[in-house]
Parts: C-alpha cells; sequence; structure tokens
C-alpha cells in the first residue's frame, strides 16, 4: 500500500524489503512504522542523496527507493554501452 505522509508517498518497509533491495535508503520513522519514501525527497535540511545531490552527512546514498532506481540505471546504461 502506498501512503501520504507531508505530501509525500511513502511505503512501508515490512511490504516492499522482501520485493527489493533497499539497502543504502533512508528509513524514516512514521508513527511507529519504519517507511521509506517513494520519490526524492527534495529537502536539503533532511537527507543525503546520489541522486538528487541532497547532503546531511549521513552515510546512506539515497532519499528515496526512485533516486537509487535513477543511479542503478544509469550505471547499467552506461555498462551496457
Amino acid at each position: 500500500m502506498i501512503f501520504k505522509y507531508d505530501g509525500q508517498s511513502i511505503v512501508l518497509v515490512s511490504e516492499v524489503a522482501e520485493y527489493i533491495n533497499i539497502s543504502n535508503i533512508i528509513i524514516e520513522d512514521c508513527d511507529g512504522d519504519k517507511v521509506l519514501f517513494l520519490e526524492s525527497k527534495g529537502n536539503p535540511s533532511v537527507s543525503r542523496c546520489e541522486a538528487c545531490s541532497i547532503s546531511d552527512g549521513l552515510p546512506i546514498k539515497f532519499c528515496s527507493i526512485a533516486c537509487k532506481f535513477k543511479i542503478y540505471s544509469i550505471n547499467l546504461t552506461e555498462k551496457s554501452k
């Protein structure tokens, strides 16, 4: 299921972790549930992300599932050339 949190689409970690690799994506706490953002958070004061150049010094590479997919897609495209 997709939920809204502060105007952003989120999914529960427990619902997606068995289907996709969620390593290096920021996991947030939302009312006691662990959640992932589907799209870029777009808030430089909150996260760090390779894809959207957001940074706060956390050792996490991506702020959302979309940002991780974007970087991995670019890397796969470059390797196939």
